[in-house]
C-alpha cells in the first residue's frame, strides 16, 4: 500500500524548510557598523551566530532603567526583570549600531548588570534602593553617567541586541532620585 502524505504535511516542511533557511541566510551575512568611538575596537566576530564584541573605554549619559517584577498590580515584590541604559541622543554616534545586514536596528537601550554595590550607590543607600524596589512602580529610572567596558552586538529572540559591562556607574544629580513612569522597556 502507498504511504499518503497529506497537503498539511507538505505544508508543513515547506514552512519548515523556509524558516531554516531564512534563518542560515540571515546568520551567514556580515553586517556593516556605523561610525563609532575610536575608543573602541572591534575584538570578535561571530559572522555565523552575528555577534560582534567591542572593547575599550567608552563614557556615556543616559538613563538607568530598571523593570521590577509586581508581587501584586499595586506592590513590587523587589526582584529585578531587566535592567536597561538609555543613552541620550547625542551619545549614540559614539556606538556601533547595524546600519546594514540582517536585524539591522537603531540603539534604543543598551542591556547591562550592576551589581548590588552599584545598585546602592546610584540609588543612594541600601535602605532607598529597598525603599524603590519594593514601592508601588515596575519601572525605576535614573540620570546616570557610565563608563563601558566593552559593548557586545548580537541577536536575541529575531531583533538585533545590544549589551555591555560597566567599569563605573555615577549619578547625574540633575533630576529627581526616580522619575518612574510606565514605560515599556521590552523583555523577550
Amino acid at each position: 500500500m502507498p504511504k499518503i502524505i497529506s497537503r498539511t504535511t507538505n505544508l508543513t516542511a515547506a514552512i519548515c524548510c523556509a524558516a531554516l533557511f531564512t534563518f542560515a541566510s540571515h546568520a551567514a551575512q556580515d553586517v556593516t557598523f556605523s561610525n563609532y568611538d575610536s575608543a573602541l575596537s572591534l575584538q570578535q566576530k561571530d559572522v555565523e551566530h552575528s555577534r560582534y564584541h567591542f572593547s575599550g573605554p567608552v563614557t556615556l549619559t543616559g538613563e538607568l532603567h530598571i523593570s521590577l517584577d509586581m508581587e501584586t498590580p499595586t506592590q513590587a515584590s523587589g526582584d529585578v526583570i531587566a535592567m536597561q541604559f538609555v543613552p541620550d541622543q547625542e551619545e549614540l554616534p559614539k556606538l556601533p549600531k547595524v546600519i546594514k545586514g540582517p536585524y539591522s536596528a537603531p540603539i534604543k537601550a543598551i542591556a547591562v548588570h550592576l551589581t548590588d554595590e552599584q545598585l546602592y550607590n546610584v540609588f543612594g543607600s541600601e535602605r532607598q534602593w529597598q525603599q524603590l524596589s519594593h514601592g508601588r512602580d515596575h519601572l525605576v529610572r535614573q540620570r546616570v553617567s557610565v563608563m563601558l567596558r566593552d559593548f557586545d552586538v548580537s541577536v536575541e529572540c529575531d531583533n538585533r541586541s545590544y549589551a555591555a559591562n560597566l567599569d563605573s556607574i555615577s549619578t547625574i544629580y540633575d533630576k529627581s532620585l526616580a522619575d518612574n513612569r510606565d514605560i515599556d522597556i521590552g523583555t523577550c
